[in-house]
């Protein structure tokens, strides 16, 4: 596998979402977010999920009525020069997608993804994407899912197969009201080393600062969690991603590409 280009700085930022359908207070912290993870010589930055508009019930703006808050995004990118995944319910041909966009440090969109697996309340509204690829950058190769696309734990190690190296992972974490059902810190703090592990790669993930959510971020290497958020605060998280320390992992759990990993644990699965 090629290595990542250089040291990646990841941010994650641990967003405040007061009103989930105020599109201008969201857009400004976005922006806002870009900037400072910029000062802090980040290379990347991923947001919460749903981060600029998170309305379920109501069908959300179409990405034209949209345009005037992601042009301020995109010129925010272009401007302190950096990578960022911004994400948003949005309207397209009638239809409501939970959508993830890709923005290179030109400010340009270079992927959509819209989320596969839906949680049980979005079925109802949201219609799944139904796809999926890795995406060749100069920062690596960077793959994207979404919340509660990491409970499916053979669709990243897909991914991974596929070559991905950093997994940008927005998630919109509630907590559970049922006592036996709590949704925990520990739990979520948990599950991205977990697919770091199991896909010997990085992991940003992106949780909202939210009465009803958990808000847990966390920067996570397949050993190690690199950067941790407080619960209750909103903050923006930064990691050093080191491949080499990667390759390491790689090589001490047998990741090689001759062996073929996944073919070996699941190779009805992971064909070679």
């Amino acid at each position: 596998m090629k290595k990542l280009s250089k040291e990646v700085r990841a941010a994650a930022y641990q967003m405040e979402i007061a009103d989930e359908a105020d599109v201008e207070k969201h857009t400004q912290l976005i922006v806002d977010g870009i900037k400072k993870a910029s000062e802090n010589k980040a290379d990347i930055i991923c947001f919460p999920e749903t981060c600029l508009y998170s309305v379920l019930e109501v069908k959300p703006p179409t990405e034209k009525k949209l345009e005037p808050y992601f042009k301020r995004i995109f010129d925010a990118c272009a401007k302190y020069k950096i990578w960022a995944l911004v994400t948003s319910y949005v309207t397209e041909n009638s239809k409501m997608y939970n959508r993830n966009y890709l923005i290179n440090r030109k400010g340009k969109v270079i992927y959509k993804y819209d989320k596969v697996f839906l949680w049980p309340s979005e079925r109802k509204y949201v219609t799944p994407g139904k796809s999926n690829r890795v995406i060749k950058t100069e920062l690596g190769n960077l793959a994207t899912i979404t919340c509660y696309d990491t409970f499916f734990p053979e669709y990243s190690k897909k991914l991974a197969k596929e070559g991905a190296q950093i997994f940008l992972v927005p998630t919109y974490l509630v907590e559970s009201t049922a006592p036996k059902a709590r949704q925990t810190v520990r739990m979520h703090g948990s599950l991205g080393l977990i697919r770091a592990y199991e896909t010997g790669t990085f992991w940003v993930k992106a949780d909202p600062l939210h009465p009803r959510t958990i808000g847990h971020s966390s920067i996570c290497g397949p050993s190690v969690i690199l950067a941790e958020a407080i619960p209750g605060k909103s903050e923006i998280l930064y990691a050093d991603l080191i491949w080499e320390h990667v390759e390491e992992f790689r090589k001490y759990m047998n990741f090689n590409e001759k062996q073929n990993f996944f073919s070996r644990k699941l190779p009805k699965i992971y064909k070679p």
